[in-house]
Formats: structure tokens, sequence, C-alpha cells
């Protein structure tokens, strides 16, 4: 069931720790069941240092 909810945005596992990180879990259920009205944002990409 897992693997399902990973499709629509449900975090995973991070390999370092072992486990999912809790607050960003409970955004996910918060979005799904519409308590929340902050979306998060898509990755803009890799960061430039040098864009200064």
């Amino acid at each position: 069931m897992a693997i399902v909810l990973e499709r629509d945005g449900l975090p995973k596992i991070d390999p370092l720790m072992g486990a999912r990180y809790w607050p960003a879990v409970q955004a996910y259920w918060n979005r799904r069941y519409g308590l929340s009205r902050v979306e998060a944002s898509a990755l803009d990409g890799q960061e430039n240092l040098d864009a200064l």
C-alpha cells in the first residue's frame, strides 16, 4: 500500500535514517484530507552558487 501512496506524494523512506520524516508524512495526510491550505512547491533544480 505504501508504494501506491508514494506515487501520490507520501514521502519515501530516508535511506540514512531508515524511516520516513514524520512531519512530511503528517503534512501529506493533512493535504490528502484537505486540512492544509499550503501545497509543497516542486524542487527547482540544482543550486548555482556562482549566479550571484
